[in-house]
């Protein structure tokens, strides 16, 4: 059996893997009103001004300014009221000097008005409209393209589509807009001892990391694959490997990875004859995790205790998936101040490590340590982030400035 004898850094591991993994060079073309979550394939340019004709902002009347240029109290403007436009007409005709069209909030201006006089701010007297105050031209009016021009890039290649991007999408008549593949990603649990929650059994362990992780997955943008539960033998391990491989864009593996005798995944994927295997990860906790490259196809091993695994999700499997969903945004950090101290565990204190931590708003943000047992998952649920704690660093002392990192699906909305 094959033994970890050396540990890669995180970064040094890392970086290997992200310079031969790339996004799929086929995109989808799908609706806009679809593409909440997804990960635009190209810049987006405007086709159009937005708004594409100046918009009223308020309940009033269209006006020409420069028929109010004298108004007063003591003197008034008088103008005839012409026309009422209201939302969704099409304006017709021209605003001459001495006259006024009635508008609503969000209504066109009609051509040769100016400026908006509000409801409040003015009189009516049978057809004649009564204003005493001046008015600057372009009050209350929100001018074509004054949003967005015609020609610019409203978004850029690699970002992730959110929910008010789509509703410019609309607004700008953009009905189709390409994105990348989602990243089909395989998950392939191993273990005799593991079962399913409906099959519980004396001895047996229910297998919950899959469905953890596919969570994740999905909340990124990727399409998940499960594999079921396999057990410690290396014919089946293998073939399942292979398959996975052939299917998706990432493979993880969840246990049976060791630094000893028991280091199933391992032998077995050193058996596949990747073109880089990195074993052993200069992370705590998570360091018989491990990262290679078979045949082109990223291969994550994840340890099996819950916090291992969930740090090598973190630190490898989160950053290869936004190299391969084509994504150019590194997630999230708020700033936060530590409520506090933590002091690293001393035999890994030189390797990277995550720690997780639990926020509370205020005046300023408190970030408090939650600290358990590798296989605690109550530490997962009690946190909202994670600190990534660089080789070397020993300890974080109480009240200094730390970056918590958020991932969605696992830090609260």
């Amino acid at each position: 059996m094959r033994s970890i004898e050396e540990y890669v850094g995180v970064d040094d591991a890392l970086d290997y893997i992200l310079s031969e993994v790339r996004p799929s060079a086929v995109s989808d073309l799908i609706m806009s009103q679809d593409g909440f979550g997804r990960v635009s394939a190209a810049d987006v340019t405007a086709e159009s001004d937005f708004p594409p004709y100046d918009v009223s902002h308020m309940d009033g009347f269209a006006v020409r300014s420069s028929d109010l240029s004298n108004a007063s109290r003591s003197h008034p403007a008088r103008l005839r009221i012409i026309a009422e436009v209201s939302l969704g007409d099409v304006v017709g005709g021209r605003v001459r000097s001495g006259e006024a069209v009635r508008v609503a909030t969000g209504s066109p201006i009609p051509q040769g008005a100016d400026t908006v006089v509000q409801t409040e701010m003015a009189k009516t007297i049978g057809t004649s409209l009564v204003v005493d105050t001046r008015q600057e031209s372009g009050t209350h009016v929100y001018r074509r393209g004054r949003d967005v021009k015609r020609g610019e890039r409203v978004m850029a290649k690699g970002r992730v589509i959110r929910a008010q991007d789509v509703g410019l999408l609309l607004g700008l008549g953009i009905a189709r807009v390409s994105v990348f593949k989602k990243p089909r990603v395989s998950i392939i649990a191993t273990g005799n001892e593991l079962t399913d929650v409906s099959r519980p059994a004396d001895g047996k362990t229910v297998e919950s990391h899959s469905h953890v992780f596919s969570a994740l997955l999905r909340t990124i943008g990727c399409e998940p694959l499960g594999y079921g539960n396999v057990r410690d033998d290396p014919v089946a391990l293998s073939k399942k490997l292979k398959e996975a491989l052939v299917e998706s864009d990432l493979v993880m593996t969840l246990g049976g990875t060791s630094v000893g005798a028991h280091d199933l995944v391992g032998s077995v994927v050193s058996d596949l004859h990747p073109e880089v295997l990195f074993h052993g990860i200069r992370m705590d906790r998570g360091r018989v995790s491990g990262v290679a490259l078979v045949d082109g196809r990223p291969l994550v091993l994840l340890p099996g205790p819950i916090q291992g695994a969930m740090n090598a999700f973190l630190l490898l499997v989160a950053p290869i998936v936004q190299r391969l969903s084509g994504r150019i945004e590194n997630g999230m950090e708020v700033g936060c101040k530590l409520a506090n101290d933590w002091r690293a565990r001393k035999k890994f204190s030189h390797f990277t490590k995550v720690v997780y931590v639990s926020l509370k708003s205020g005046s300023e943000t408190l970030a408090s340590v939650v600290e358990g047992d590798t296989e605690s998952a109550t530490v997962l649920t009690n946190a909202d982030g994670y600190i990534v704690v660089r080789e070397n660093v020993t300890k974080l002392k109480k009240a200094s400035r730390v970056r918590v990192r958020l991932l969605p699906g696992f830090s609260p909305a």
